[in-house]
């Protein structure tokens, strides 16, 4: 199936694709927003997509009918934050704690 590839995403203010999954994956990229720069990701397709069987998937999130970013928030990426200490323990748990 054929997807909306990273660059192509609204707003169109990528600056590098992080990485992109293909369909059923999803991509993460850095990208310009609010003058500075952060780290967006998107599914490229979803399970009703596929199932439809439609000719392009926009993924997943879309706004007016466009594929868009869904930015993380900073706090992901900050050591000393609660949210940041949360996912560790989530991961370091699904690692066994080779974290």
């Amino acid at each position: 199936m054929a997807y909306i590839l990273p660059n192509d995403v609204q707003p169109k203010k990528v600056v590098n694709v992080i990485y992109d999954g293909g369909p059923p994956g999803v991509s993460l990229a850095e990208i310009n927003w609010n003058g500075g720069s952060c780290i967006g990701i998107r599914w490229n397709e979803t399970d009703s997509q596929r199932k439809r069987k439609v000719k392009v998937s926009k993924g997943m999130p879309i706004s007016s009918g466009n594929a868009v970013w869904f930015i993380l928030p900073d706090d992901m990426f900050d050591s000393n934050s609660i949210l940041n200490k949360e996912i560790m323990k989530i991961i370091q748990k699904n690692a066994g704690g080779r974290v």
